[in-house]
This record gives C-alpha cells, sequence and structure tokens, in this order.
C-alpha cells in the first residue's frame, strides 16, 4: 500500500506517493524508499531528494521507526519534521487506502539534533473504515512528541452544501462604480 503527501514550495505543490514496509516482517536495512511521482528539473529538486530522505525512516522492530535530523541552524530539530516523521510511521502501520484525517500533536521537550529520533507507534484501534493510531517520538529515553493519528478510508458522505444558484459570468457584470453613479442619478 502507499500513502501520499502533498508539499506546498514555492507557490507549487508536489506530490509524493511514499511505498510502505510490510510491518509484520521486520529488517534492520531500509525496506523502502521514496519515490516521487513527478520528475523535477528545478533547483528545488534537491530540497524535495532531502525532504523525502528525511522521512525515510528506518524499521527497527514491529512498530519500532528511527529519524534522522536535519540542522535548519537553530540548535534544534524542527517540530515539522518531527511531526512529519511521527505521522508517516503512524501511516506505515495501517493497512489499506487509508488517508490521515486527523493528526493533533503535543510538543514535550525539544529535540536535540545529535542524537535519532525514535518513534512507538500504538495501535489503539483498526475499524471497519476508521484507523487510529498513537505515536510517541523518544530521544534519550525521554518522550519529545505525542501524536494521535486518525485514518479513513475514502467513501461518499452527506452533502450539505446547496447547489449554486445561476448567476452571471462575474466579466459580463457592470462596474461597481457605474451601479453607483446609475442609483444616484435616479436619487438626485
Amino acid at each position: 500500500s502507499v500513502v501520499s503527501i502533498q508539499i506546498a514550495a514555492s507557490n507549487r505543490i508536489a506530490s509524493f506517493r511514499l511505498p510502505m514496509a510490510d510491518d509484520r516482517k521486520p529488517s534492520t536495512r531500509r525496506s523502502w524508499r521514496l519515490h516521487s511521482q513527478f520528475a523535477y528539473s528545478s533547483p528545488m529538486s534537491e530540497s524535495h531528494a532531502a525532504l523525502l530522505a528525511l522521512l525515510d525512516l528506518e524499521p527497527l522492530e514491529v512498530n519500532i521507526y528511527r529519524g534522522q535530523n536535519r540542522d535548519l541552524g537553530t540548535g534544534r530539530v524542527f517540530g515539522g519534521q518531527v511531526f512529519a516523521q511521527a505521522l508517516v510511521a503512524a501511516r506505515r502501520t495501517v493497512e489499506g487506502h487509508r488517508e490521515a484525517h486527523s493528526a493533533h500533536g503535543y510538543f514535550i521537550l525539544p529535540g536535540d539534533l545529535k542524537a535519532p529520533i525514535v518513534y512507538f507507534v500504538d495501535r489503539l484501534r483498526d475499524g471497519h473504515s476508521f484507523t487510529t493510531r498513537r505515536v510517541t517520538a523518544i530521544q534519550h529515553g525521554q518522550a519529545s512528541l505525542n501524536l494521535s493519528a486518525s485514518f479513513h478510508s475514502s467513501e461518499e458522505g452527506f452533502s450539505h452544501q446547496p447547489p449554486m444558484p445561476v448567476v452571471p459570468d462575474p466579466g459580463t457584470l457592470a462596474p461597481e462604480l457605474s451601479l453607483i453613479r446609475e442609483v444616484a442619478a435616479q436619487i438626485l
């Protein structure tokens, strides 16, 4: 199965598909690689490759992953990186075509750039259409992030929005200033 990630960068949306490893067969080597859906020839290619490499978690055991850090010049691990890696760890334990529809993270301690982060995934619920995961990011034996994520299979739902009324094309409407002048002429 595959998880999709969309990243907005420099006014462009890039979609990446992340093949998942089979968690029932733990391996000490990296058992999957990230592949881009699109080929990039722009200078952003190296940035995209660096981001994908950062999201490439190493499976240590069933439900346990290790991620590396990237120094952005702050002296600490960037919280968005920890959140994204935790979400990738959670998704790798979800079977089927379920997308994350809800994720909540609580940052507990700042991260250390010199140490890798280990992600422990708790499989809270595997329901008919919803899957719930809790991920704890650990460094130096202490939790640095607690993430709760819910995944849902795509399905048709209720539609609460009324249909769009028939309206004229905006290009055919008179400018607002013309309308104001018409009303003003009627008053005078």
